[in-house]
This record gives C-alpha cells, sequence and structure tokens, in this order.
C-alpha cells in the first residue's frame, strides 16, 4: 500500500470519501444546494425609484448625462413650459441611486425615501445633537456601502453626525454650503473607494461638483478648508475614525500629525502578513502532505469492474440498420427507389440491467449489491469500485457477477485462493475482450 504524496488543497475530498463516504457526499450535496440558494437568500428588496417632477424640468441635460444606467432620456415638452426638453424615467433601468437627484438643481427630480426637504431637515437635527459640546460640529454625507454607513450607531466622536444616502452621488452641492450656514464647523463626504463605487460614477461625480469641474457647482464662497472628501469601504471605519479625529484637530487650529497613526497603521500590517503567512504554510505543506487510504499492515481487495449489462429488450440496433439497409439496395434494384424503414429501430429502448455483485471472502458474504447503469436513458456501463481490507494471509475469494436478471443468463465467476501480502493490494476487473473476470 503506497503512501501517496496527495494535493490536499486540491484532492482533500478523496480521503474524505474514503473514511466517511455517506456524510461526505451528505456535505457535498448540502454544500451546492447552499451554494445555488445564495442568489435568492442574499437577494434585497428592489429599492425605490426616482420620481419626476416635469414641471420643474429645465431640460439642462444633466442627469441625463450624470445616470449611470441611462435610465433617464430627454423627450419633447409635454407641456407649455418654454424650453425644448424635459427629462423622463425609464423605470425599469433606474437602480435607486438618486445621482440625478443631485444633478438637479431646481428640484425637478426627488427620491421618495429621502426628498432634498428631508435631508435639509436632518441637518438640523443633527447638528442640534453636536453643537455646543465642546468641539467642532461636523456634518458627515455617507453611502450604504462606505466606511461611513452606521458610524453614528457607534457614537465613537460625539461631534460628529452622518447622513445616510443611498449613493455618495446623490449630494447636491448646496446641501454642504447649507450645513455650514445652519452651524457646522466642518463637513465631511465619504463614499466608495474611486473606480469601485456600487453606482458606478457617484464619487467620481460628487468629487467633480465639490472641486467646480462638474455642474452643479459648489459656490466659489464655500471655505473649502471646512469641506474633506474620504473614498473609504465599509472596512475602513478605523481609517475615517482617525482622519475624523485629525479633521477635529485641524478645526481647532492645533497642529495635526499623523505619524502616530501610520506607525500603529505599520504595526497592523506587519500583524496582518503574519496571519496571511500562516494559511499559505499551511497550503505549501499539504500540497504534497503524505496519505495512506488504508492501513500499512492490511492487505486490501480492490473490485473496480466497469460493464455493460444487458439490454432490458432483446434488440441491436446495428443488426436493425443493417436488415433495414439490405432491404433498400434490393428494392432500390426493383424499384428505384425506396424509403428505409427505421420505426422498429427507433423504437428499440436502450436501457440495461443493473449488475449485480456477490463477494465471499473465506466463505462469509462481504458484498452483495446491484449497480445501476449510467447515462441518461440507463444505457451506459454500470461502475463497481469497492475496497475491501484484509488480514495479511491466504484466503479463498469468490465473485460472482451477474449483467442480467433472466433466469437463464449465465453468470461470471471467479474463484481463487491466494496470498495477500502486507501492504499489498489485490485487484478484480473485468477484461471486456475475453468475457472474464480477472484477479491481479
Amino acid at each position: 500500500i503506497p503512501t501517496i504524496g496527495i494535493d490536499w488543497f486540491y484532492m482533500f475530498i478523496y480521503p474524505l470519501i474514503n473514511k466517511m463516504p455517506v456524510t461526505t457526499w451528505g456535505l457535498i450535496v448540502a454544500g451546492l444546494a447552499f451554494s445555488m440558494s445564495i442568489p435568492w437568500l442574499t437577494r434585497q428588496k428592489r429599492p425605490s425609484t426616482v420620481q419626476m417632477i416635469t414641471e420643474n424640468c429645465t431640460g439642462c441635460t444633466q442627469c441625463f448625462k450624470d445616470c449611470p444606467f441611462e435610465a433617464i432620456h430627454m423627450q419633447p415638452r409635454t407641456d407649455d413650459k418654454p424650453y425644448e426638453f424635459e427629462a423622463a424615467l425609464l423605470p425599469d433601468r433606474c437602480a435607486g441611486c438618486a445621482i440625478c437627484v443631485g444633478s438637479c438643481s431646481f428640484n425637478g427630480i426627488i427620491y421618495p425615501e429621502k426628498t432634498g426637504d428631508d435631508v435639509l431637515n436632518e441637518i438640523k437635527k443633527k447638528l442640534l445633537e453636536i453643537k455646543g459640546k465642546g468641539d467642532p460640529a461636523i456634518i458627515g454625507f455617507t453611502c450604504f456601502s462606505s466606511a461611513g454607513e452606521g458610524f453614528d450607531a457607534n457614537r465613537i466622536l460625539n461631534n460628529v453626525r452622518f447622513i445616510e444616502l443611498p449613493c455618495i452621488g446623490m449630494i447636491h452641492p448646496s446641501w454642504v454650503e447649507f450645513s455650514l450656514k445652519e452651524g457646522a464647523h466642518g463637513v465631511v463626504v465619504c463614499g466608495c473607494p474611486m473606480g469601485d463605487c456600487q453606482y458606478r460614477f457617484g464619487n467620481q461625480w460628487i468629487s467633480e461638483r465639490l472641486s467646480m469641474r462638474r455642474a452643479p457647482l459648489l459656490k466659489s464662497t464655500v471655505d473649502s478648508s471646512k469641506v474633506r472628501t474620504y473614498w473609504l469601504s465599509r472596512i475602513e471605519k478605523d481609517e475615517l475614525t482617525e482622519s475624523l479625529r485629525a479633521f477635529t484637530r485641524e478645526l481647532k487650529g492645533e497642529k495635526v500629525s499623523v505619524e502616530t497613526y501610520r506607525a500603529r497603521k505599520g504595526v497592523e500590517y506587519s500583524l496582518a502578513s503574519i496571519i496571511l503567512l500562516i494559511p499559505f504554510l499551511l497550503i505549501a505543506y499539504f500540497v504534497k502532505a503524505p496519505h495512506r487510504f488504508a492501513s500499512p499492515e492490511d492487505s486490501v481487495l480492490v473490485v473496480g469492474i466497469r460493464h455493460e449489462g444487458q439490454r432490458i429488450e432483446k434488440c441491436n440496433q446495428a443488426t436493425m440498420l443493417q436488415e433495414e439497409a439490405e432491404k433498400f439496395r434490393e428494392s432500390l434494384k426493383k424499384t428505384g427507389g425506396i424509403r428505409m424503414q427505421l420505426s422498429r429501430w427507433k423504437e428499440c429502448k436502450r436501457g440495461r440491467f443493473p449488475v449485480y455483485i456477490e463477494l465471499y471472502i473465506d466463505g462469509k458474504k462481504v458484498i452483495s449489491g446491484s449497480y445501476d447503469p449510467k447515462g441518461i436513458e440507463d444505457d451506459g456501463p454500470s461502475f463497481i469500485y469497492e475496497r475491501i481490507p484484509l488480514k495479511p494471509g491466504v484466503h479463498a475469494v469468490k465473485l460472482i457477477m451477474k449483467d442480467s436478471k433472466a433466469e437463464d443468463a449465465t453468470p461470471y465467476v471467479l474463484t481463487k485462493i491466494a496470498d495477500f501480502e502486507k501492504g499489498k493490494i489485490r485487484v478484480i476487473d473485468f477484461d471486456e475482450l475475453k468475457k472474464t473476470l480477472r484477479f491481479s
């Protein structure tokens, strides 16, 4: 019985099947069923679509330009307003990102779940919570997919409150100006990392609006030193916290140093590298980790047979086809043309009988089983693979194999008395050419 250097990373399943076949296959089926159900288990409710307020639309086309999913198109006016076009929504394409809300300066688009008035009222409410508590009050805007998501729930910083939006691109620059006018000392915009926006371009559009490179523009009268943008993923909440603390100290007029923060991040990166090294070393070892499929103190008898059972219905398609071809040839000589009749050939069912075996070791029956044929129509071969550990020594082996349920069918029989040596494997298979069982 050889020791095999098995690649456990890819072939771990084989030792498990060898030791626990029923449990392993059960886990495989359960895992496959769970994997296939993930799209349904994780499917989220479809977000609300935006609503177009046509009477407020000036046909400026900015929402049309900004929509990442081409859910807005421009059409000729349907009212008596003195504009050539109006924006119209294709609801089936709308992803509910509300980026177009931030594109419109005329309240021509609203997001029902959080309108512009709702945002302004939320700014006022959150400022009342944090103003007058010592540290500068900071109002933040964030999306559901960035580091600011759920930030308020932890109350890590008492001087910061976030307003959550479906996408950071929903922000209208006037909201930043409104926050500062209402008494905020600073405004923070926290969205997904650049190039990784859930809605494609939301973070890019708001970044360009705040830097006065894309309409609608942030007014030049707004003090840009009081506005910060952070592009961080959900797992970078610690970095967001440190950045907000540094921004707070900056608003207080203190000199900001990030050396301590960088040193701590260096330690974290070192620990992360060590942790990641552990699975790498395990994989490197288990790529060629030795494994034995049986005890070296035993011998093993393997029954490995691939054999086609007899047809359930006695018909031979090849013979039928040859007979029809002969009829066709004779008729062609006499009549000059006649169609071959292949209806009998089509009606010939292809199903086969299972292959049945009985294995006796020293007169004791150790296997008695039926092995079904493979194939969609049960017309393929049956596969038999059984492993029987044996104590070293001389054993009498008898194998009976039947490939038909007919009473007059002759079974295949192998009888052998053989010496099973310690650590050796003996095999019983079937010679399809000679139609006999063989022992090696």
